[in-house]
């Protein structure tokens, strides 16, 4: 029985090694008495059983589960055997035993497998920790995008946390931190039962990085929270030490039935009630608390019950007080209301954040409000005969240009100018337009028929709709384009210098999800008043706009169109079509924004030659200054 022993801790070693849990290894569910062949003390004292556990030579085999855990589970009794693990001796089944009684010190692997640089300054005021399951990208990319967007200028940080995972989570963290430097990734392996140790994990890392805040919010992530609310609440205590603020449990008993998520036996937890704690799924503490609990932690006896043993037992045993604060509600209103939300910190969600489409968080009152889907009228009143055709059906560059249908003569000098179809291979040029009352009919037919480079919608066109021009855009591309390797969104009001734009596109041929342009960051949407970017609160809640490309011209990857395309049919509507497009869109499906300095937002005083050669786009152009801007920087007119 020792052989049959040490191969089955081989085994775990290996799956920990690799960072697989047992679900991973092909089971769903691995009950307690699967693993117990024997109490561990029976077995050589060679082999370790895993890095992360260096102490684990202490541990049976009911504890060894406990630490380790199942990733992203919230239960250590479960029914179904796993198949792959067929080869392991069946043992005769032991009764269960207690859960792991020592100090956390021997069970906590200290250090981060990556965390974010220099992410705290002293003029910090709060740092929010969230607590986050490897495979919740979706509910972190909700925060991002909602209540977690702060300036560079605000006293106040994000991070996430999370801990060791299966490989495909463990990539995908990776390109998410290469992505957003937001991930403190702890050594501890993330499962329910190590809540405990991933707070554990948070004020190691504050004591390590983050002092000098001055005050540290942990919360889970599928929670809301007022950050507004809470830094007027900061500000009335900045002179508070040694506190915890959240929704105090006073006189709670612990569960003592076995067959309960939260059962403590006797021996984890003996006295009849815990001390007072701040229950719940966020809780508020002065930065004084976080070495001196983190310390304490690691020569108290472990306890799974994270907010009881940090909040409770140990802050007791420190002289922490505790304060009540009813701002933190611990369940889902009603209804979602704003004036329910202006006067509470945090709100806890019954169903994951990641299961809503990040979208309607930013705009969360707006559930009477139509989806694109709802209005967009799909189809075309004409397509373009020439564009994408034949030996043209794989360019490198399409440019499409969007135009007023009475802008004749802005079309005409772009076709004469920098738009010549003759002048360049592998670049394909459209414009696109819808209808119109003041346009006269048969001069654009005539125009379609002459050119055949018109694309036409079946909406009314108006400031109202460039939104709905440019998904049009998106679907024609996707239809009739789709191999195009770079799209350049323009205007009929935009000079593009299409041999500079080649030379940067060389310069990106390997480049995958990723949209140029001269981006705008931490836009406030209601600080903008006599801007086409100011929208009332109705419409839009969050604080910032995500990342934009500014302006009129946007270069984008070829894959982008169709993700762009599609999560657009399924968001509320949102005119402000750069916002809405490359910020709002491009930020929910995973999209980089990358600054184009290249491009130029007006028109140079003196136009020579010199200063339009390292130009991509010039904006606010009339139709005589594409003719200037063509012949100046073609002519050499210095």
């Amino acid at each position: 029985m020792i052989g049959e022993n040490f191969d089955f801790f081989v085994k775990l070693k290996d799956m920990q090694t690799r960072n697989v849990s047992f679900s991973e290894a092909g089971q769903d569910q691995l009950s307690v008495e699967d693993i117990a062949p024997k109490p561990l003390d029976q077995l050589p004292s060679a082999p370790s059983l895993m890095d992360l556990l260096a102490k684990s030579s202490k541990l049976n085999p009911i504890e060894s589960n406990l630490i380790l855990g199942t990733a992203e589970s919230s239960s250590i009794h479960p029914e179904t055997p796993s198949s792959s693990l067929n080869d392991v001796p069946k043992p005769t089944p032991t009764p269960p035993k207690l859960p792991f009684l020592g100090k956390v010190s021997e069970i906590y692997p200290p250090g981060f497998t990556y965390s974010p640089p220099d992410i705290c300054n002293a003029s910090l005021q709060l740092i929010i920790v969230v607590t986050s399951a490897p495979g919740n990208v979706k509910a972190r990319n909700a925060i991002r995008q909602t209540w977690g967007q702060f300036n560079s200028t605000d006293p106040v940080k994000l991070v996430f946390i999370v801990g060791n995972s299966i490989p495909k989570n463990e990539k995908n963290l990776k390109d998410e931190y290469a992505a957003h430097a937001d991930i403190i990734h702890g050594n501890f392996i993330d499962s329910y039962y190590n809540l405990t140790l991933k707070t554990i994990s948070m004020l190691e890392w504050i004591k390590s990085n983050c002092k000098m805040a001055k005050f540290i919010l942990k919360a889970d992530d599928d929670t809301f929270i007022n950050v507004n609310k809470l830094l007027d609440v900061i500000k009335s205590r900045n002179d508070d030490k040694m506190t915890i603020y959240g929704r105090v449990g006073h006189d709670w008993t612990p569960f003592r039935d076995p067959q309960s998520k939260y059962y403590i036996s006797y021996d984890e937890f003996a006295d009849s009630v815990f001390p007072d704690f701040t229950s719940g799924p966020a809780y508020l503490m002065t930065s004084d608390c976080a070495e001196l609990i983190y310390n304490e932690t690691l020569e108290h006896k472990y306890l799974k019950l994270e907010d009881v043993f940090i909040t409770g037992i140990i802050a007791s045993q420190l002289h922490i007080q505790r304060i009540d604060l009813k701002e933190f509600v611990n369940e889902k209103p009603t209804e979602v209301d704003p004036c329910q939300l202006k006067d509470v910190f945090s709100d806890k969600e019954e169903d994951q954040v990641s299961e809503v489409p990040s979208h309607q968080w930013i705009n969360f009152d707006r559930s009477n409000d139509p989806k694109v889907s709802d209005i967009y009228t799909s189809g075309f009143s004409n397509l373009p005969s020439l564009i994408c055709k034949g030996d043209d059906e794989n360019p490198k560059l399409l440019i499409i240009i969007s135009s007023a249908p009475e802008n004749y003569e802005a079309r005409k000098a772009i076709r004469y100018a920098w738009g010549d179809t003759g002048l360049y291979d592998q670049v394909q040029f459209a414009f696109i337009m819808g209808k119109s009352e003041s346009a006269q009919e048969s001069k654009i037919v005539d125009e379609i028929v002459k050119y055949g480079d018109i694309i036409r919608g079946k909406f009314m066109e108006n400031e109202e709709n460039l939104t709905t021009k440019s998904i049009l855009m998106l679907e024609w591309i996707s239809s009739n384009c789709e191999n195009a390797r770079f799209i350049l969104k323009t205007d009929d009001q935009t000079f593009v210098n299409i041999d500079k734009l080649l030379k940067v596109i060389d310069g990106k041929l390997q480049d995958t999800k990723s949209i140029y342009g001269k981006l705008s960051k931490s836009l406030d949407p209601v600080g903008v008043q006599k801007s086409k970017f100011h929208v009332i609160y109705d419409k839009y809640y969050g604080k910032v706009y995500p990342e934009f490309a500014a302006g009129p011209v946007y270069l984008m990857t070829g894959d982008c169109v169709k993700l762009v395309y599609d999560a657009a049919l399924d968001a509320k509507f949102f005119k402000v079509e750069n916002v809405f497009i490359t910020g709002i869109i491009a930020n929910h499906v995973g999209i980089k924004r990358l600054n184009m300095d290249e491009i130029e937002q007006s028109v140079p005083n003196v136009i020579t030659k010199c200063n339009l050669r390292d130009v991509v786009s010039i904006s606010g152009v009339s139709a005589d200054q594409h003719y200037d801007l063509w012949f100046a920087m073609n002519d050499g007119l210095d």
